[in-house]
């Protein structure tokens, strides 16, 4: 048969009804041209039934009772996930002690729950927001405080905060808080450079984003030296280095070999800092990764040296 003929052939549906009463274990093999019926068939329409159909007619009222018991116990299961990831206010919002949203300022009832977020504070009182109203004022606060309260977030909020942000950037969901329905170029870099600074944030050094996008193109270069001659001379084994960072981390002689510009820049340093904050298998790697580059943020930049002058006092 000639393949267009073929796949037309296979396009058209084939009548949903029984054969005949005679038939009743055989499809109907006419054309469906009355909507799931064929011309013979669709004035009293007598559905055709496969075996693995009449299984499901067949369970017991048993079986129906253990259907039942599994969905309540997912049903429990999934309601306790929820309320753990999402906070207290997740199912009833109007536990909530505000009732607008705070970026967008809609009612707190129609925030998606994917987005949706809820704590209790030192007071017992529950805060409601969206994921990425938070994520927002994470990005340019070092200490993130409630906007209502003025009153910082419980240790135990922010973590179930940076779990849920995790969550949500795992299955490749934006968290920035944007009204366009399409992502430009620009919203995608911003959410690069938000994804690695809130790695950091979860080990504890955090940082306003606005400071990195203030480095200028020489700021670059230098946190580069610095870090490149810092790495090769600090008193470690290879093995303890290789713990922390990959070998082949630098490529020092494509640095200075032409001229970039800011964004390429900013694109290298982005790199770096993520390879030394994520790449450790422990968490103790991953923060000595971290301190190594605030270290030489601090020595490049005025406004790290500030927040963290501790750092090389």
């Amino acid at each position: 048969m000639d393949p267009i003929n073929k796949m037309i052939e296979h396009s058209i549906r084939q009548c949903a009804n029984k054969k005949s009463v005679k038939y009743p274990d055989i499809k109907c093999n006419l054309k469906a041209t009355h909507g799931e019926f064929c011309y013979r068939h669709y004035k009293n329409p007598k559905r055709f039934r496969s075996n693995s159909d009449d299984m499901f007619d067949k369970i017991s009222k048993k079986q129906e009772a253990a259907l039942i018991k599994i969905k309540k116990f997912w049903k429990f299961w999934q309601g306790l996930i929820y309320s753990k990831r999402h906070g207290p206010a997740v199912f009833v919002r109007s536990l909530s002690q505000n009732s607008t949203e705070v970026t967008s300022m809609e009612d707190i009832e129609k925030v998606k729950t994917l987005y949706f977020f809820s704590y209790k504070d030192n007071e017992g009182k529950i805060w409601s927001f969206d994921i990425r109203s938070l994520v927002g004022i994470l990005s340019h606060n070092t200490i993130i405080e409630n906007p209502y309260t003025r009153a910082e977030f419980t240790v135990s909020s922010m973590k179930r905060l940076h779990a849920c942000i995790d969550w949500l950037r795992k299955r490749k969901f934006m968290i920035n808080y944007s009204n366009d329905v399409e992502i430009t170029e620009e919203q995608l870099w911003n959410q690069k450079v938000l994804d690695v600074f809130l790695g950091m944030d979860k080990l504890g050094f955090n940082t306003n984003l606005d400071w990195f996008f203030e480095l200028k193109t020489n700021q670059h270069k230098l946190f580069f030296k610095e870090i490149y001659v810092l790495w090769a001379n600090i008193p470690l084994t290879p093995q303890q280095k290789l713990d922390i960072v990959p070998a082949d981390i630098f490529k020092y002689n494509k640095y200075f070999s032409r001229e970039y510009d800011l964004r390429w820049w900013q694109d290298e340093t982005l790199r770096i800092i993520k390879v030394f904050s994520t790449n450790g298998l422990e968490e103790s790697y991953r923060s000595s990764g971290a301190l190594y580059v605030i270290r030489c943020l601090c020595y490049v930049s005025d406004s790290y040296n500030e927040a963290y002058s501790w750092v090389n006092g």
